[in-house]
């Protein structure tokens, strides 16, 4: 899968994100009797936690997709609930490169998902979306927004959503799509059609628009599960909504998916009972959703 904003939310609140996030348990104590091993330096100060994230970021590309920076934001928060604090700065610094801000955005996903800390992180998201900083940020200070789900962002999400820069773009609309906004639902849906839509864009328009589908997205991903240039992650979600809200116009697409050798087996095996769904769902529903110009079954 391409490594990019397309990477998926942790939802999480309260000390559930701990587990969400995969923060490891606490150790417990040796056994009475047992001689505890002195303890060396603190592997877990604030400090060395911050340390090790900055390593990370510094080879960002290589680690992106992965679930370390966000243990790492889980664990800082055990020890200071400020202490992801100075993640922020490489969202905000002109001089971090693109991928670096991509990690630190995937790190703090766990963080907007958590209930509590509303008033530490939303002055720096807002701040994030000024016109004047590099598409990435602005980016991916929207796309955080987004995960608050909260209407009062939606006038900046509007200011931007013709933004020039398609990564702007798009991130704005992700915020009014989960907003239910359904203009910016069907401009997400053109935009995936745009041949001038980056790959990486594409991957995040459904991703948002399978977060909750509506039946009115199926031709979109009847497209999206037939085309070899998506990602086979991208077409599984894809799939899978389909199961959900997808009529007997999207069968053949699925079968043939089901069939074609050149797929993961799991892909394949997903396309088929993706296409039974459908199936069931109609012979249950007496043939209403039967494809246009066949007779529904004899009752």
């Amino acid at each position: 899968m391409t490594r990019s904003l397309v990477l998926f939310g942790v939802v999480a609140v309260g000390a559930t994100m701990l587990v969400a996030c995969g923060s490891r348990p606490a150790e417990q104590p040796g056994a009475p009797g047992e001689t505890t091993p002195e303890a060396g330096p603190d592997a877990s100060s604030p400090e060395t936690l911050l340390d090790e994230w900055r390593q990370l970021a510094d080879d960002a590309a290589a680690n992106l997709g992965g679930v370390r920076g966000q243990e790492i934001v889980a664990e800082l928060i055990t020890r200071d609930p400020d202490g992801f604090m100075p993640i922020f700065e490489f969202l905000e610094d002109p001089a971090s490169a693109p991928a670096a801000k991509v990690f630190a955005y995937e790190s703090l996903r766990c963080v907007v998902a958590t209930e509590g800390y509303r008033d530490r992180i939303i002055p720096r998201l807002t701040a994030l979306v000024d016109a004047t900083l590099d598409p990435t940020s602005r980016a991916c200070g929207l796309q955080l927004l987004a995960m608050t789900n909260d209407g009062e962002f939606a006038p900046v999400y509007r200011k931007y959503a013709q933004d020039g820069d398609s990564r702007v773009r798009v991130a704005s609309l992700s915020g009014l799509v989960h907003l239910g906004d359904a203009a910016a639902r069907a401009e997400m849906a053109t935009l995936y059609r745009d041949p001038a839509t980056r790959r990486e864009e594409r991957q995040r328009i459904v991703y948002d628009l399978c977060l909750a589908p509506l039946e009115s997205d199926a031709p979109l991903l009847e497209k999206v599960v037939g085309d070899s240039e998506v990602p086979d992650d991208t077409r599984r979600i894809a799939m899978l909504s389909l199961g959900r809200i997808g009529t007997l116009v999207q069968v053949p697409a699925l079968e043939r998916c089901a069939v074609d050798t050149d797929l993961p087996e799991g892909l394949r095996e997903l396309a088929k009972v993706a296409a039974e769904s459908i199936e069931a769902r109609a012979n249950a529903s007496d043939g209403t959703s039967a494809i246009p110009g066949q007779e529904s079954p004899a009752e």
